[in-house]
This record gives structure tokens, sequence and C-alpha cells, in this order.
């Protein structure tokens, strides 16, 4: 699974990728963009997600195949779509 850091930090490279076409030639981006990157206003949504997601796995974790913990599941993922 991906990190929001980690997408962030590809999203901020391919804006100053495209800023810059000379760039665009480096896989590598650049250390002033990395430095500069702040945390995604999206980052607390993303952690909390992926905490509750945790919370119920591990409340369901005996019980795999339970028709109540997809039915669980599923009432939180519609939730949260």
């Amino acid at each position: 699974m991906f990190r929001p850091r980690s997408i962030a930090l590809v999203l901020a490279t391919l804006a100053a990728a495209a800023s810059n076409p000379a760039r665009a030639q480096s896989p590598v981006p650049q250390l002033a963009d990395v430095a500069a990157f702040e945390t995604s206003s999206l980052a607390g949504v993303v952690n909390r997600y992926r905490s509750d997601l945790a919370a119920l796995e591990r409340k369901w974790a005996d019980l795999p195949h339970s028709g109540h913990r997809h039915e669980r599941i599923r009432e939180f993922l519609d939730g949260w779509a």
C-alpha cells in the first residue's frame, strides 16, 4: 500500500518536472523539492481511515469468514465512499 507521503512526493516530482522539462529526464527528485514538501491536508483523513480499518480488522481477526465481519467492513467502506 502506498503511503500518503510517497504519493505526495511523486506528485511533487511530476509537478516539478512539468515546470522544467530538463529535470524530467532525471528519475531522482531534486533535494529542494523533497525538503520543501509539507504534509498534505488529506494526510489526517487517510490516517483516520487506515486506523479505523485496522481496528476493525483486529476486532474480527479471529473470524475472517464471518458474515458479520463482512457486513461490518462493508458498512465501513460504504461510509467512506
